[in-house]
């Protein structure tokens, strides 16, 4: 038995199935990490692997970056690990952020995206008096009741259906799921909503639903058809705020949201999310008449960590060209390395996240959960993960998913990950036909 699976039994006795995510249970294939540094971790069993996870996208510069960790250690020696009034960190990470991020002037902190997320949905309905939130296929807000829904493909549905047992219909009462990219499933709901909508929420790129853009001219479509009923938009940027580009996929497509949520890259390892918008909508939250809280909202831990980055993000003007190039060279040597195999596979990419698809590259670019999901051979996916895997190559094996590629991936980690692609394909079983094009389901 490995030293992972070893470990990995052992934490299973006290810890409900080994892990506390359900996202990254790997049922039969334990994996213990012993330590991470730049692109790299490391198992319990000393084996290196180039890490395409990166924290689940936190991680911009790579694991344990050096100025990150000094100026967590410079703040522990000031103001201890957790002090429960403000501190400058407060001030600086917030003018930072309302500096970066387009319709941000006021934020508040959290310690998750999943509680972000809740946090502006109340935001959004106090602001409104109502409380109707419409939400799209292949769009995930985290886990929490309020937004536990419409994660796959054909999970549009009025009310909401639950994606996990005990959230109480209730929940699901106050939420619709649409199509995305479609204008007229959009304009219906909002019709039909009334004076019940407060608000829609939408990734702006739903990194766990197979990175569908939005179609030319949706988002302001989006936001002038939710403004005009009076509602308000919340984008959800927890992934691609500051992945994207210093202003996230809101400055990227050029539309601005009433309410952001952040998390992952903001808090640069630590457990930091923010939410927030203009001063007149975050009103409601500097006077207290709406409750968010949290013991470890605004940690001197977090938010040194951010401070850190975000001023990392404004020295470092290069950071999101190199991305950019690192991110396309991979995307090209994966695609040459499924040529040469002569493996019908693509590779869709966004900025720094990509996902390969075990199918020919579609003449038309998918526009919604269903589309793409179409599009990937989920047994194959997989079984290219676990060859990665066995080849020195981390990579999240969820089909819909994505690669991050951090600062840390230098053009020899994405020589040694093509190489490695290469010896997968060659190692990997015979396709099974029948299974090609099996659709992915939440």
């Amino acid at each position: 038995m490995s030293a992972s699976a070893r470990l990995f039994a052992e934490i299973a006795q006290t810890v409900a199935g080994g892990e506390t995510s359900y996202a990254r249970l790997r049922a039969g294939n334990p994996l213990v990490i012993d330590r991470a540094a730049g692109a790299r971790i490391v198992d319990a069993d000393g084996r290196s692997y180039i890490d395409y996870c990166g924290g689940y996208g936190v991680n911009l510069f790579g694991h344990a970056p050096a100025f990150v960790l000094d100026a967590i250690g410079r703040t522990i020696g000031e103001l201890g690990l957790h002090v429960a009034f403000p501190h400058r960190l407060y001030g600086v990470v917030g003018e930072r952020l309302a500096a970066m991020v387009p319709g941000v002037e006021q934020v508040r902190f959290a310690n998750s995206g999943t509680e972000a997320t809740q946090a502006a949905v109340r935001l959004v309905r106090a602001n409104t008096g109502r409380d109707l939130i419409i939400k799209f296929e292949g769009h995930y807000h985290g886990w929490a009741d309020h937004l536990c829904t419409g994660w796959g493909p054909d999970s549009a549905s009025r009310p909401a259906r639950p994606d996990s047992p005990g959230v109480p219909d209730a929940a699901m009462a106050s939420v619709w799921v649409v199509p995305w990219n479609d204008e007229v499933a959009l304009r219906e709901a909002v019709a039909d909503a009334g004076d019940r909508l407060a608000g829609v929420i939408c990734e702006v790129v739903p990194g766990s639903g197979g990175l569908v853009e939005p179609a030319p001219g949706y988002l302001d479509t989006l936001c002038d058809v939710v403004r005009a009923a009076g509602g308000l938009v919340i984008f959800d940027e927890v992934m691609t705020g500051l992945r994207l580009g210093v202003g996230g996929a809101s400055a990227r497509y050029g539309v601005t949201p009433d309410v952001t949520t952040l998390g992952k890259v903001l808090g640069g390892g630590t457990a930091l999310a923010a939410f927030g918008g203009s001063a007149e909508v975050m009103r409601l939250e500097a006077e207290n008449r709406v409750v968010h809280g949290g013991t470890y909202t605004g940690s001197p831990i977090t938010l040194a960590a951010a401070a850190a980055v975000l001023g990392r993000l404004a020295e470092q003007t290069s950071l999101y060209d190199d991305l950019e190039s690192a991110s396309a060279a991979l995307a090209s040597g994966l695609e040459s390395a499924f040529a040469a195999a002569g493996e019908p596979a693509h590779v869709r990419r966004v900025g720094s996240m990509l996902q390969p698809f075990f199918s020919a590259r579609p003449v038309e670019e998918p526009r919604d959960v269903a589309s793409v999901s179409a599009l990937q051979d989920t047994v194959r996916y997989r079984a290219f993960c676990d060859a990665l895997e066995a080849n020195g190559v981390y990579s999240h094996r969820y089909p819909l998913g994505r690669w991050f590629v951090s600062a840390a991936h230098g053009e020899a980690e994405i020589a040694e990950t093509v190489t490695a692609a290469c010896n997968a394909l060659a190692q990997m079983p015979e396709p099974d036909h029948e299974s090609a094009g099996l659709r992915v389901t939440a």
